[in-house]
């Protein structure tokens, strides 16, 4: 009956974490980038799209086999990566998704929301600009947009924790709302209008300032560098995994929300860049949408309404992320798998569940937020370290997937975890393995070239630094401990004593009866 209760969520609301997680501030604020790291190339940067979409829905079809495995738990990938690699690699991957990649995302986020309501507000891109003058400069502008990061994370980590039904409205309403942006300015850019003749030139319109790093690079070897912030753009798809315990029949439903939801991004995605392309060839949807209309009252208004529809856009993606890692850190406080372990439990004993899950959740995203802030803060306005770390990050989030599909491919031959046997998973996963390999080699080792070529040599440095950390501090999880294998041990050998109870009944029943006869 209790576990019948907690089972709330169907294929559309799946369906919805699944495109509301990952549409939302990626396309807006990392499609301008894909075209300045493929120097303005139209056709370029359209190729990387094309492939990153072909990489998303190969990750998803390799899921689908993946998430059929026994759903006992809200730790996310962490379960997959314990069923299908082991208690140390489920550690590794728990602690990567629980104090690194899903709190720095979700704070990147804010950030982002932070900007679009600058936008909304303002009116328009320039308003930022103004923004960051009436301030008082570039620093005082970013302390700015971080602290109201910190507003909007601790507003939404409140409604998740405790408001509950309130977040899954924002999170259904909001896939709607967000979709309105995207689909008029792809749609218009694609079919009625094309203003800029340079949409599909073969170099030049990258912004030579903010991406050296291209100059010299190959077309392969540009759109290799582009895939970070398109791979950022699709992450968020498997948030499902971290309220798959409370989904109804989620052998079936996480699945189908994976693949279909990916497969409507992926379209979407592919409408939009080509429509703002023909709009404005820098990439930017923003600067597309002031470029919709002939009339300037008219593009005013439209932009006006545009931008609110972003900030309802990222809100909506915040919330999903601020959803999930909710749900994965009162996961890890059930099993004491978290940093802080003991602070938890006394506020669970005297207090309750809900506040030291609200309270860890925003101490870990802060912390974060304070690692991305501070730095953006002091630096020059060429260096993001917001786009810095949220692309390592992602690059090290796929680097776990794919070495989960990887051991699933090993599960398939050796039978060890019962999944569904779909015939596409083997060549969706041998795809997604060795396009994440060469994808996370190339960056790795360009990260590494630039602070060597590069005359400035500060922002390659501190990026190579933030790289490195980010891929370290996983494996510290393998020396964290949790009572799930414990927990579950108990339960076993209870459900042993029951039963061997129930069967001592049986004999005494039918010993007794034999005496009686």
């Amino acid at each position: 009956m209790q576990k019948k209760a907690a089972q709330k969520y169907g294929f559309f609301m799946c369906f919805c974490m699944v495109v509301g997680t990952v549409v939302g501030t990626g396309i807006f604020f990392k499609n301008e980038g894909v075209y300045g790291l493929t120097n303005g190339n139209g056709i370029l940067g359209l190729i990387a799209w094309i492939i990153g979409g072909v990489m998303a829905l190969s990750f998803g079809l390799s899921f689908m086999e993946i998430s059929s495995a026994k759903q006992d738990s809200n730790s996310g990938i962490a379960l997959y990566a314990k069923l299908f690699g082991g208690q140390r690699f489920g550690r590794v991957v728990r602690n990567a998704m629980n104090h690194i990649y899903i709190p720095l995302t979700t704070f990147t986020v804010a950030y982002y929301t932070t900007k679009a309501s600058i936008w909304a507000f303002g009116g328009d891109l320039a308003a930022e600009v103004a923004f960051s003058e009436r301030v008082g400069g570039y620093g005082n502008y970013q302390l700015i947009l971080t602290f109201f990061a910190v507003f909007y994370t601790i507003l939404l980590m409140y409604i998740c924790t405790y408001l509950e039904k309130t977040g899954k409205y924002i999170q259904m309403t909001t896939v709607v709302l967000k979709l309105i942006p995207l689909v008029l300015v792809g749609l218009i850019g694609m079919f009625f209008f094309k203003n800029d003749p340079n949409a599909f030139s073969e170099s030049g319109l990258g912004d030579p300032d903010k991406y050296k790093l291209v100059s010299n690079k190959s077309g392969f070897e540009m759109i290799l560098m582009a895939l970070p912030g398109i791979l950022f753009s699709f992450d968020g798809f498997l948030s499902t995994t971290y309220i798959q315990k409370d989904v109804k029949k989620p052998e079936r439903n996480i699945p189908l929300a994976l693949v279909l939801g990916l497969t409507s991004v992926t379209i979407l995605y592919l409408i939009v860049s080509i429509g703002t392309l023909n709009l404005d060839a820098s990439g930017s949807v923003a600067a597309a949408a002031e470029k919709i209309f002939n009339n300037p009252v008219a593009n005013k208004v439209f932009e006006r309404v545009i931008f609110f529809f972003i900030l309802i856009s990222a809100f909506g993606t915040l919330n999903g992320y601020s959803f999930s890692m909710v749900k994965l850190t009162r996961s890890s406080i059930e099993d004491n798998f978290i940093i802080g372990t003991k602070l938890c439990n006394k506020i669970v004993a005297k207090r309750s569940l809900n506040l030291a899950n609200f309270v860890a959740a925003v101490i870990i995203t802060l912390v974060w937020g304070l690692i991305m802030g501070i730095p953006t803060i002091f630096a020059k306005e060429t260096y993001n370290f917001y786009d810095f770390i949220s692309n390592a990050g992602v690059v090290v989030a796929f680097l776990m997937y794919g070495a989960i599909i990887g051991l699933g491919i090993w599960n398939r031959y050796h039978q060890r975890i019962k999944t569904a046997k779909n015939w596409y998973f083997i060549p969706a996963a041998v795809i997604s393995v060795l396009c994440i390999v060469t994808v996370i080699i190339y960056n790795v080792y360009s990260y590494f070239l630039n602070a060597i070529v590069m005359l400035e040599k500060t922002g390659p440095i501190l990026a190579i630094v933030w790289l490195l950390l980010i891929l370290v501090l996983p494996w510290l999880g393998l020396w964290m401990k949790d009572n799930e294998t414990k927990v579950k041990n108990i339960t076993f050998k209870n459900d042993i004593n029951v039963q061997n109870n129930s069967v001592n009944r049986t004999d005494n029943l039918e010993e007794s009866k034999d005496n009686e006869t």
